[in-house]
């Protein structure tokens, strides 16, 4: 079963979408999700007041782009699960394509209830170099971060490897032994697994810490623009059943940044403290005790 929120993203899109091809004549409603399996697995995920405040949102998103768009539309495509992997600067979940020739991007970002708006996905090991443009201090992360991350799955089963790829090797073949398709935090045969993640990526924030002290304004002030989709087409929505609504937002780049500040926050998050922003990096495994670790961008 895919993660909520991001199933919640991909509807929005979906909802969009088809509503969008409903509303003029003629165009298509060019998505993923139009595979009706995997429609379902992401539907799977809610229950019908839920998919009912989904669907409303995406008409309500609709309806915002039709007034911003003059132009005869054609198509619209729902790049969502792939506007990533053709560059990180491309942060569009939806492109409308018009009569004249043109390619409207619009990014997506949706809640049940807001807290944080969680924007972006990132490697651990990418994200210094891609969102920082810092070559350099990303391979000195990294050379940390492997010992630490060895130290860390070492301590599950209380061995002595001297390579990341034979302790995951192990644990994953512990974890089938004892009748589970991969080592998972909440399971009772890893008791000590939790307490040792807070340790490793504790470790991890600091490190990320210490380097982001060291970076210039403008590195600063490019991850930043990055994760709060400025100067680009986003709309806000919420999906709470009767509270439904979308706002369409407009963050100008920023430049020249006088007053930034970087904290910790939590076991786990640095935050960028930027003019009136705060730019939150969350780290995260992907799933089980083998997997990535990644990065959550919020604001």
């Amino acid at each position: 079963m895919p993660n909520k929120s991001d199933s919640a993203g991909k509807l929005h899109q979906y909802f969009t979408c088809k509503y969008l091809e409903h509303k003029v004549p003629g165009s298509q409603c060019i998505s993923p999700l139009n595979n009706l399996q995997l429609l379902n697995i992401h539907k799977g995920c809610f229950n019908s007041t839920e998919l009912a405040s989904l669907e409303k949102i995406g008409k309500l998103t609709g309806d915002r782009i039709l007034n911003l768009v003059q132009d005869d539309i054609t198509s619209i495509n729902d790049i969502g699960n792939s506007s990533g992997a053709i560059g990180i600067q491309n942060t569009d979940d939806l492109v409308v394509n018009t009569q004249d020739g043109s390619k409207i991007g619009f990014s997506l970002k949706c809640w049940k209830t807001k807290s944080t708006v969680l924007s972006k996905n990132m490697g651990a090991k990418s994200l210094l170099q891609e969102y920082f443009l810092a070559s350099t201090e990303q391979q000195i992360f990294n050379q940390k971060m492997e010992t630490e991350q060895l130290d860390f799955l070492n301590s599950i089963l209380k061995t002595n490897h001297k390579s990341i790829a034979v302790a995951k090797k192990q644990i994953n073949n512990h974890a089938v032994q004892n009748g589970k398709s991969k080592a998972r935090f909440s399971d009772s045969n890893y008791k000590n697994a939790n307490s040792q993640r807070d340790k490793f990526l504790q470790k991890l924030r600091d490190n990320l810490y210490n380097i982001l002290q060291e970076l210039s304004t403008s590195q600063l002030e490019n991850a930043c623009n990055l994760i709060l989709d400025s100067d680009k087409k986003l709309f806000h929505a919420s999906y709470s059943s009767g509270n439904e609504s979308v706002d369409f937002i407009s963050t100008p780049k920023i430049t020249g940044a006088r007053n930034i500040e970087i904290i910790k926050r939590g076991n786990d998050s640095v935050v960028v403290k930027i003019n009136s922003h705060s730019v939150g990096f969350r780290f995260k495994f992907e799933s089980g005790i083998t997997s990535s670790i990644k990065l959550v961008g919020d604001y």
